[in-house]
């Protein structure tokens, strides 16, 4: 549920700057955080690798599955994390705009 939370979120924050707060350089604004996480997932990736499957957050995933089935576990998680992203985004991203909208006000 973690990777959900973090891909709805990144994705609520770029619309909120854009939508409610009207800031043209939304991108510019969250570009920081997308090179940090394509850095650390560089470096965490070959952390994973050195430790091993068990240790890792997909190693869960696919623990106690057969070896020939392992691809078909991991593509399972990877699915279910995608679909959480949008299952949030949908339910959330209309409630929060509706609140940010009248907290604060729209830029001319």
């Amino acid at each position: 549920m973690a990777p959900a939370l973090g891909g709805a979120a990144y994705l609520l924050v770029t619309l909120y700057l854009q939508e409610v707060l009207g800031t043209g350089r939304a991108g510019q604004v969250v570009a920081p955080v997308g090179l940090l996480t394509l850095a650390l997932g560089a470096v965490l990736g070959q952390v994973a690798v050195r430790l091993g499957p068990r240790t890792a957050v997909g190693g869960a995933a696919t623990s106690g599955v057969a070896g020939h089935e392992q691809g078909l576990a991991g593509g399972v998680r990877q699915t279910s994390s995608q679909l959480g992203v949008a299952v949030l985004v949908v339910a959330m991203g209309g409630a929060v705009f509706a609140m940010a909208r009248s907290a604060v006000p729209r830029r001319p």
